[in-house]
């Protein structure tokens, strides 16, 4: 409700490293209201004064029982990466895991819609992960990362692909291949 929103941006006003989302976006589970409410608030977060490293994106029943400095000490030797649980690429192999329709859906519909993504092998995880200041950049201003998130708009639960997917690619900063190789 507005009055709910209204109470909510006054006592956010109280702090300053709490930032919201300049319009509020209706969510609809599964949809692409999902991403589309987390790029508007990276995209506050990227226009934020204070400076900062990563960004943790959590359900609202998992905030951490841990102090600001307990969390830069956790996040520190991440050292400029971005950390998103291990995904798995959906492929044939993955039709008797997922099903039929969900593997036809994420991938091969894709591929059909968008000519460039015909070789782009999509990985599905988690949402919830912490992203750097580098890697929200990425996502908001890379034109194939930009593409991807437009032609995932017709599946269920686009969140769980675009992030994984983009942390795949050698151009993205602080991604999986770079993680790994740090050891």
């Amino acid at each position: 409700s507005q009055l709910f929103i209204h109470a909510f941006r006054r006592i956010t006003s109280c702090f300053d490293n709490i930032i919201l989302s300049p319009s509020p976006i209706s969510v609809h589970y599964g949809s692409i209201d999902h991403v589309t409410s987390q790029m508007s608030c990276f995209n506050a977060l990227a226009n934020f004064s204070i400076n900062w490293k990563h960004m943790i994106n959590l359900a609202g029943t998992e905030v951490p029982l841990k102090t600001n400095r307990e969390m830069v000490d956790i996040l520190q030797p991440l050292e400029g990466y971005t950390l998103i649980q291990l995904p798995e690429v959906l492929d044939y192999n993955n039709i008797m895991r997922y099903g039929w329709n969900d593997v036809m859906r994420h991938t091969f519909r894709m591929n059909v819609r968008n000519p460039a993504f015909k070789n782009t092998a999509i990985w599905k995880s988690i949402t919830y992960s912490v992203f750097t200041e580098e890697f929200i950049s990425f996502l908001n201003t890379d034109k194939k990362a930009l593409d991807l998130w437009d032609h995932l708009r017709e599946v269920s639960s686009p969140e769980e692909l675009l992030y994984a997917t983009v942390n795949q690619w050698p151009s993205s900063p602080g991604n999986v291949h770079q993680l790994k190789s740090m050891g």
